[in-house]
């Protein structure tokens, strides 16, 4: 019997004479999703190659660069991990106000003006959207 979650013992298992290593995470989505919700939020890193790599500051051209090239990373496979805790949600939803935030003439307003600037949803909503489509009957 092998025993998965956060009191797993990390024994050793043997199997047709190979022995089973214990890991702490795997490459699949696994049971918690910190892992994953850490690894999605990298897309800072691309946020700031975005505003390094281009020097105009034109609005609707970073908001394309934004939708093409960050976005993706965020909502990457979320019908499957859609995340319900309030930490991960948060996380998410951080890295798309960061990106807005980081428009100057936008800086000003709260996340949800410059949301509706950019013409923009939250992440939650497009989750929510996402989830609505796939599993929507015909």
């Amino acid at each position: 019997m092998v025993h998965l979650g956060a009191n797993n013992p990390c024994d050793s298992y043997n199997f047709n004479y190979r022995t089973i290593e214990c890991v702490e995470s795997i490459r699949d989505l696994g049971l918690t999703f910190d892992a994953h919700v850490n690894n999605v939020v990298k897309a800072y890193a691309r946020i700031a190659m975005l505003f390094r790599g281009f020097s105009t500051r034109n609005i609707t051209l970073l908001r394309h660069a934004h939708v093409t090239y960050v976005r993706p990373i965020l909502d990457y496979a979320s019908s499957v991990w859609n995340p319900h805790l309030l930490k991960h949600i948060n996380a998410l939803e951080r890295v798309q106000g960061y990106f807005t935030k980081r428009i100057t003439v936008l800086r000003h307003l709260s996340y949800e003006e410059r949301l509706a600037c950019l013409e923009l949803d939250t992440l939650e909503c497009r989750r929510l959207k996402t989830d609505l489509t796939l599993f929507t009957v015909p």
